[in-house]
Formats: C-alpha cells, sequence, structure tokens
C-alpha cells in the first residue's frame, strides 16, 4: 500500500511523539524512507525501535549546523544554500517564525476562525 504515493521517497518529520511520529509509521509503512528530527534521543530511540524503516537524527533544525546534518543525512548535503535562494526571505525558517501565528490563534478571539491555511514560510508558496 502507499500513502500519498511517496513509495521509495524520502521525508523530513519534525518530531518524535504523537502526531510525528504517527506520520513516520505511516510514511514508513507504506514504504516512504521517513528522517524523524526531534532533540529527545529517547522518544528517537523508541520510535526506531517500533518502527521498521524509519531513520532518526538527534539535533535542532533551527541552527545551520542541525539542518545541514539532517540534509546530509536525507541524502541532500551542501543544499542549505540552494534552498535558501528558493525563499524570497532570503533565510530559511527557524520555529519561531511560528509563534505570531500561534499565538494569533491561541486566544478566544480566533476561535471563528476555521479552515485556513496559514503559509509560514517566508513567501516560498507565492514564487
Amino acid at each position: 500500500m502507499t500513502w500519498l504515493g511517496l513509495e521509495g521517497a524520502r521525508a523530513l518529520v519534525l518530531g518524535a511523539g504523537g502526531l510525528g511520529a504517527a506520520c513516520a509509521r505511516g510514511m514508513a509503512e507504506s514504504g516512504a524512507r521517513p528522517l524523524v528530527v526531534d532533540v529527545d534521543a529517547e522518544k528517537l530511540s523508541l520510535l526506531q525501535k517500533e518502527t521498521a524503516g524509519v531513520e532518526v537524527l538527534c539535533g535542532d533544525l533551527s541552527s545551520a549546523a542541525g539542518s545541514e546534518q539532517a540534509a546530509s543525512k536525507g541524502g541532500l548535503p551542501g543544499r542549505r544554500e540552494e534552498m535558501t535562494t528558493l525563499v524570497p526571505a532570503g533565510r530559511l525558517g527557524v520555529p519561531q517564525d511560528v509563534v505570531g501565528a500561534v499565538l494569533f490563534l491561541l486566544p478566544a478571539h480566533a476561535a471563528f476562525l476555521t479552515g485556513q491555511v496559514l503559509h509560514i514560510d517566508g513567501g516560498r508558496t507565492l514564487v
């Protein structure tokens, strides 16, 4: 069975718990080769033991060194600069870039907001 036609494809999954783990399991079971990145080595170890076909990397993607390490392990060494040129903002995103949107969506004044997609990607979807 294939999942979204990803059989044999590489996939980067951020987070080894909850939704990240579920996505990685589903992808692996469907023939994809997910690389799961998290700062929690215990969660990564458990996920790798429980799920065949999952590769793991303990690291922080918010740093240049961490994202380069993930790209290298994922079969994309040296592509950070190339990927950066594809983003109109001129840099890759970091977790702190999502904070504003999360803070906006948390309070009650956003309770009537439904079915929206927020592209927090430095303008990449506009290109």
